[in-house]
């Protein structure tokens, strides 16, 4: 998943260092006119959204975030939304 994804230039860079088939979703608060056709790499989908409005289910089988340069953009309120399905996954990663 990729919070702030632009274009999806994140998804093509991690299918060409992986070299293998991914899911991927980007989301971005911005509509983008130029998005990368990621479609012969694998399950993508882009949606132009607020993260707060669905952060639960954009989150929920995510194994991977990206925050290309968009953490400083995010307001507070959705970094909590972050935040709450971050924690539990990160207390099963390290034992915490």
């Amino acid at each position: 998943v990729s919070i702030g994804c632009g274009g999806g230039i994140d998804a093509l860079a991690l299918n060409c260092t992986l070299n293998k088939t991914i899911s991927y979703i980007g989301i971005d608060i911005a509509e983008w006119v130029k998005i990368i056709n990621l479609s012969k790499y694998g399950n993508t989908k882009f949606y132009t959204a607020d993260i707060k409005e669905d952060t639960e289910n954009y989150l929920k089988d995510a194994t991977v975030l990206f925050f290309p340069k968009s953490l400083s953009d995010i307001k507070p309120d959705a970094i909590n939304n972050i935040k709450q399905w971050i924690e539990p996954v990160w207390q099963n990663w390290t034992g915490a």
